[in-house]
């Protein structure tokens, strides 16, 4: 007797949380995309710092690898700087909500296609000018992702 109180009060106790519980709401496109902004903002001094540049020529010279290393982060390239389709769909469910995906889908799908036919490795691309295509494709097509154009 003891024990089906027991189970009636933790099955009353497991519905009512469950039915007072609200998620938080979704973040809109432009929260979402600030957040991520900031984060870059931050990935790229932490890139440029671990890199320990001789000079400011050599720096500029290698703008591409700090951007690899900062989607490599960001998760959005392996650790060996290349993206797969398992890569990209496990960044886009986790940096953005159901609503988004999509938007962010048809934004960016183009240059995802750049990016899985791979890229060159540090060692054949010192300047990391394979990334380029897909770098400037991502940067003109961010003022599409929230309709900023």
């Amino acid at each position: 007797m003891k024990s089906l109180v027991l189970l009636c009060l933790a099955v009353f106790l497991a519905v009512y949380l469950q039915e007072s519980y609200q998620a938080p709401p979704e973040k809109n496109c432009r929260q979402v995309a600030a957040q991520f902004t900031k984060r870059q903002i931050q990935g790229i001094s932490q890139c440029t710092k671990s890199m320990k540049f001789k000079n400011g020529k050599e720096k500029s010279k290698k703008m591409n690898c700090i951007l690899r290393c900062v989607m490599i982060r960001e998760n959005l390239l392996g650790g060996d700087g290349q993206v797969t389709q398992e890569i990209y769909n496990r960044f886009v469910e986790a940096e953005f909500p159901g609503a988004l995906m999509e938007r962010f889908n048809g934004t960016f799908w183009s240059c995802m296609q750049i990016a899985f036919s791979g890229f060159k490795t540090l060692e054949e691309d010192e300047f990391c000018l394979t990334y380029d295509p897909f770098i400037k494709c991502m940067m003109g097509n961010v003022p599409g992702l929230c309709n900023w154009t």
